[in-house]
């Protein structure tokens, strides 16, 4: 049985999903009420553009079949055209790619990736590390050329320091102009204002779960 891989988008950091993909869901009466997020299509959004126009272009009968399991062949089709697919043919989920293990047999699961994976320094050489983390990994030191840095008076940050909560600059330069979401415990949650807010994205980050609380989701009313 063709399993999909296709990713919950319940993560951290991910953007909504397109306004289109989320009106054919409501139009397909397979989204309840409620305020919209990532969290609404766990567990069969992965948060591509292809994903969302192979979903979003999907006959209610293909959605409603897809959400309750009942058929895969929506499934298999975004998988085969959305998914990272290696060089020998094999595909990969989105959320196996650039986790710094190869899931390929030729590693292009983690080729060019942002995070910790296998760096191509510019003298050939390979080191496994972070590119912009101000932490020189290549001999020549070429895995920090062209960083957009977050600056301090004092030092430089890699961009995904800002707006983490914790202030790194001595003069807290790098948690200004952050977003901020209100907890309804008057708690407040820090985020960068270019991502996605804390509200309806799958993570409970309010300490009363305010967040989370009264977020549409996808309604399965399979076989009702």
């Amino acid at each position: 049985m063709h399993r999909p891989l296709l990713l919950a988008a319940a993560l951290v950091g991910c953007a909504a999903p397109s306004e289109a993909l989320v009106a054919r869901l409501d139009a397909c009466g397979l989204l309840s009420e409620g305020a919209f997020g990532p969290r609404a299509l766990a567990g069969l959004y992965a948060p591509t553009d292809c994903y969302e126009d192979c979903l979003g272009a999907a006959s209610c009968e293909a959605l409603e079949a897809a959400v309750c399991r009942s058929d895969v062949s929506l499934l298999r089709a975004c998988d085969e055209r959305c998914a990272h697919r290696c060089g020998d043919g094999a595909l990969i989920g989105v959320e196996r790619i650039c986790d710094a293990v190869a899931n390929c047999a030729d590693a292009s699961d983690e080729i060019d990736c942002p995070g910790w994976t296998v760096l191509t320094c510019r003298d050939g050489s390979r080191a496994m590390g972070r590119r912009c983390d101000v932490v020189y990994q290549c001999p020549d030191g070429s895995d920090e050329d062209g960083c957009a840095r977050t600056s301090c008076s004092d030092r430089f940050l890699p961009p995904y320091w800002r707006c983490n909560g914790n202030p790194e600059c001595s003069d807290g330069s790098d948690e200004a102009w952050c977003g901020t979401y209100r907890c309804e415990d008057g708690r407040s949650v820090i985020y960068r204002p270019e991502g996605p807010t804390p509200r309806c994205d799958g993570v409970w980050q309010c300490s009363d779960g305010s967040d989370e609380r009264g977020c549409a989701e996808l309604q399965r009313c399979c076989g009702c």
